[in-house]
This record gives structure tokens, sequence and C-alpha cells, in this order.
């Protein structure tokens, strides 16, 4: 006999009264449910696996099994039940990101452009306050000679006050332009550039969380270093993310506003 017909049987021989056995027979419902949508998300999965890799069935379907163990996962009480769940919701998003891939040919379609609405820019006018600093959004790429210090300019300093915890200004060693950073490191006072220095690793790259708040900025760079410097996919993706950008070295280059 299955769970769900235990149950009802409990429900209407376990006590006489009305309200009782409503409560457990919406447990029984519940159950049922749950049971089912599992049901289906194996039959999805399955169905997924056993299609063509390259055919769309074979996406929908994972797609569908992921959906159905996302709300079984939602509705589940169980720790062993909702760790498992998790896993196999887990399993199926990276299943049909990985046919998903394949259907397109490892290639993405050229992105389009349209000109954002009154609305919209409203939205990301208000959304570029941070800490009450105002930060325009960009309404183009910028040119490499925005970048360029015009003759008997001095570089730019950021006057603004940053608000920080007491943690973070007890780990501040200060602020310093890049080039005076690496000048200092290397012990001389000669002009230096700093380029190659600053924007390429000579070696493995680590991350060092100091205090808790810092953890997700810390979790973001981690989380994105493959994708913003690896060029095994092709163009890393900082060359259409930072400015001034050194598209023949595949590094960012040093602004002179530095």
């Amino acid at each position: 006999m299955r769970h769900f017909d235990q149950l009802k049987l409990l429900a209407f021989s376990l006590d006489p009264d009305t309200e009782t056995q409503l409560v457990l027979a919406g447990v029984c419902v519940d159950y049922q449910v749950m049971n089912n949508a599992e049901h289906l998300a194996t039959s999805e999965e399955q169905l997924s696996r056993q299609a063509n890799r390259d055919s769309k069935q074979a996406l929908q379907h994972a797609i569908a099994a992921a959906d159905f163990y996302m709300k079984v996962y939602a509705e589940a009480t169980n720790a062993t039940d909702r760790l498992r769940l998790r896993r196999k919701c887990r399993e199926m998003i990276t299943w049909a990101e990985q046919l998903k891939s394949k259907e397109s040919g490892g290639t993405s379609s050229p992105p389009t452009y349209r000109k954002i609405t009154g609305e919209e820019e409203t939205i990301l006018r208000k959304s570029s306050y941070l800490h009450a600093c105002f930060f325009p959004p960009w309404q183009s790429d910028p040119s490499d000679d925005v970048f360029e210090l015009p003759a008997g300019y001095q570089p730019y300093t950021d006057h603004t006050e940053y608000a920080m915890s007491h943690q973070q200004n007890d780990i501040l060693g200060g602020w310093e332009r890049p080039a005076a950073l690496v000048g200092s490191l290397l012990h001389t006072d000669e002009p230096f550039d700093g380029t190659a220095a600053l924007m390429a690793a000579s070696g493995d790259c680590d991350l060092v969380q100091d205090i808790t708040t810092d953890c997700s900025v810390v979790a973001s760079l981690c989380a994105a270093m493959d994708v913003l410097v690896a060029k095994s996919r092709g163009k890393p993706l900082l060359s259409r993310l930072m400015f001034p950008y050194d598209h023949t070295n595949d590094r960012p280059k040093l602004s002179h506003y530095r």
C-alpha cells in the first residue's frame, strides 16, 4: 500500500472528529501532489536523457524536469529530502545548460540594440545611486580619447567620502594611485607606466576575504573570474565591460587620469 493511501485510512479512522479528519486529509492531498510532482520530474528526466542530445525535445524535457524538481523542493519539509531535491535541481539545470550549449553549437546570436524607454531610463538613474553618490548611466561605450590626460591637467582626484565600517577602516592601508603603489613595491622613484605589471597576471590569482561583510564581493569575483579573463571561449568578457581596453594584448589598459 502506498504511503498516501495509508494516510487516508489514518485520516478517517484515527479520530471521528470531522475537523481532524479534514486536516489529515489535507496532509494526504499535499503529500499526493508532492509525490506526483516528483514522479513527473523523474519521468521528464528519463525522457530527456533518452532523447537525442541534439534534439529540442531533450532540452524541453530537461527544463520541465528541473521545474518539477524545484516545485517539489519548495514544498519539501524534510531536511534529507530537501538536500536530495536540491542536488537534483542543480543536476538538471547543469544538464539543460549542456544541451542548450550543444544545440546552439557553442555560438551566440549577435546582440540586438534598441533605444531605452523613458521609464527604463528613470529606473537606471534611480539605481545609479550608491551610498548617496550618483553614478550617471553610460549612453554608449566611451572612446579611448576619454581616458587620455590633456596637457596641463592633473590626474583625477575623487573627493567622495566613503562610508566604511570600523572593521574595514582597521585593515585599510590607505589610497594610492596604481603607478605609485607599484613603484613603491619595486623600490624605485623612476616614472613607471605599470600597464604590464598591473593588467597582466604573473601567476595564479588568489582572493582573500578579510571580513564577513566582504563575502558577496569576493564570491562574485571568484564566480566571474573564469568568464572575465578566460580565453578558452573566445574573447574574454572584460573586453566588452572594461574601458580603456588593450585589444591587441587582450588586457585592460591604465587610464591616464589615474
